[in-house]
């Protein structure tokens, strides 16, 4: 760590000092060149769509899941319909036996207020048996006759039964726990049903689609009963579950219309059987709704999804659809965004009085929430994009470091004058060059040689000075002199002599000035005189 200190530093010294160095130069080119191909990374997954995976990814969950859970809720209220018809047969049929029996016509039903708890006590085992076998949320039969013509309100209050399974939103479907909501309490205590805290006697008719629709429809003679059963928009009980009705009428034999029978999908059963998955983006909900073109109303529909989310749902009467692309933007009247996905669902066969009724399912999620989980997946690809450019980068360092070794150790090299004991690299460049340097170096060292050959012309009165005042010189520069003698640099006398240069250039000072001598060149002249006459004086002798 303290050596990639240092170099960084030296690094960036060099480059404000002396202009970049070759490391600087090299290390600038790698990084220049990193943030070329990161950019074009960047643009490809730009272009390739890869920065929107996100919504992709969420998009085909919604699409999914939308596609699983519309197809069951199309075979479940399917189911629902067909056996709320069955249900209207033998009721009307149990209806008419015991009108019969007491010689009723059943146009006259409600003219005869006494005979209605009979005929709820012959229907009831037949609502709990439809109750249980449909393993919804409730049944219920409402008739076109009240027990007392003379209360007030009387026009809107019909006698009938509502029952209800108050396990239905478990998960258990073996157990029941069927209580009463509607209706006499002492006939459905006969079949061992408590009434619920919020009973009451009779139906209130006043808004009841569930009720008039169906009815009046049924007026029609030539339509079949499989046409009649009607899907109402939410109904709010009070105190208790909002649900959707499927209503059927009851039609005696004679095309009287005695009332309606039907089921009921409580919001809780309907939660517990189409929530929908929100692994892919949280607070993913579902909305059965009612819709009139672009225009939904989230009010008259149930809710599937987790139950701390209920408070977040929008409840407002529209909900705007714009499209954008597959994706479905969905804006509420206070301006909350959502996006998701939706499709229609037909409730209604053809020849139907209802098909202009239009319902869809829409799967969909907060906008936030869908923006959070693009930015996260989009988070990690920059991130793991960042780390690979910083691995790269300091990669970069340490290669184009490696890199330039061999050239710095050349240049060491150089500097120390040991071209000698120079090392092949096997990189041929520099060792061509270092090779070119030391043969150099040999030419310029067997130099001296080939002047011996060539007269010295020198001054003798300052040649005898020089050689009367060798004597003068101290040990130290008397050392330092015969290393000059012998062809040593002052580099290698610093070796030699373990010195440091500053002080063989002070010896070198001296020595000039004690032997009259200008430069080291001078100096070598009088030394090969002075090693001449010694040669000629020994030959003499001998």
């Amino acid at each position: 760590m303290r050596l990639l200190s240092f170099d960084i530093k030296k690094l960036f010294f060099l480059k404000n000092e002396k202009g970049a160095s070759l490391h600087f130069r090299l290390f600038l080119s790698f990084i220049s060149m990193l943030f070329a191909v990161f950019t074009c990374i960047l643009i490809l997954l730009f272009v390739t769509g890869v920065f929107h995976a996100g919504t992709s990814e969420m998009l085909a969950s919604f699409e999914t899941e939308l596609t699983h859970l519309s197809d069951n809720m199309s075979n479940d209220y399917g189911n629902v319909s067909i056996r709320g018809i069955a249900l209207s047969e033998v009721v009307a049929n149990e209806i008419e036996e015991v009108l019969k029996e007491n010689n009723i016509r059943p146009s006259n039903l409600s003219n005869h207020p006494e005979i209605i708890n009979t005929v709820l006590n012959r229907v009831c085992s037949s609502l709990v048996s439809g109750l249980i076998q449909s393993e919804g949320s409730g049944v219920f039969l409402i008739l076109d006759a009240t027990v007392n013509p003379m209360l007030d309100n009387a026009e809107n209050s019909r006698a009938g039964i509502f029952l209800k399974n108050m396990e239905s939103g478990s998960y258990s479907v073996l157990y029941f726990d069927i209580r009463c909501l509607y209706g006499p309490a002492e006939v459905v205590r006969k079949q061992g049903i408590m009434s619920l805290p919020q009973w009451k006697m009779e139906f209130d008719i006043a808004d009841a689609s569930y009720y008039s629709k169906p009815v009046k429809a049924a007026v029609d003679a030539s339509t079949p009963l499989s046409r009649l059963y009607y899907w109402s928009a939410k109904v709010d009980f009070q105190d208790s579950d909002s649900a959707m009705l499927c209503s059927v009428p009851l039609i005696a034999s004679d095309g009287t219309v005695m009332g309606v029978v039907g089921y009921e999908v409580s919001s809780t059963l309907f939660r517990r059987r189409y929530a929908p998955s929100d692994n892919v983006v949280p607070g993913t909900f579902l909305k059965l709704l009612p819709n009139s073109g672009r225009v939904l109303h989230p009010s008259q529909g149930l809710y599937a999804g987790k139950y701390h989310l209920l408070p977040d749902v929008p409840d407002e009467d529209t909900i705007i659809c714009e499209s954008e692309g597959k994706l479905t933007h969905f804006i509420c009247g206070d301006d909350q965004s959502y996006k998701g996905v939706s499709c229609s669902v037909q409730f209604y066969p053809s020849g139907s009085p209802f098909t202009n009724e239009n319902w869809s399912i829409v799967l969909m999620a907060p906008e936030h929430d869908i923006q959070l989980l693009v930015v996260s997946k989009n988070r990690r690809i920059i991130f793991t994009l960042f780390t690979l450019l910083v691995l790269f980068a300091v990669s970069s360092y340490f290669l184009s470091y490696r890199y330039l070794q061999p050239i710095k150790n050349a240049f060491n090299t150089i500097k120390k004058d040991s071209l000698s004991g120079y090392s092949k690299t096997k990189i041929p460049e520099i060792d061509d060059l270092m090779e070119f340097l030391s043969t150099q170096d040999k030419l310029i060292r067997s130099e001296p040689t080939r002047q011996a050959e060539v007269p010295v012309v020198y001054d003798e009165d300052k040649y005898n000075y020089f050689i009367q005042n060798i004597q003068e010189l101290s040990p130290a520069e008397k050392a330092v002199f015969e290393l000059y003698l012998d062809g040593f640099t002052a580099q290698q006398i610093t070796k030699e002599l373990h010195l440091s240069i500053n002080t063989i250039k002070t010896h070198n000072r001296r020595i000039y000035m004690k032997l009259n001598v200008s430069s080291r060149k001078e100096l070598l002249i009088y030394a090969k005189v002075m090693k001449e006459k010694a040669k000629t004086t020994e030959v003499g002798k001998s």
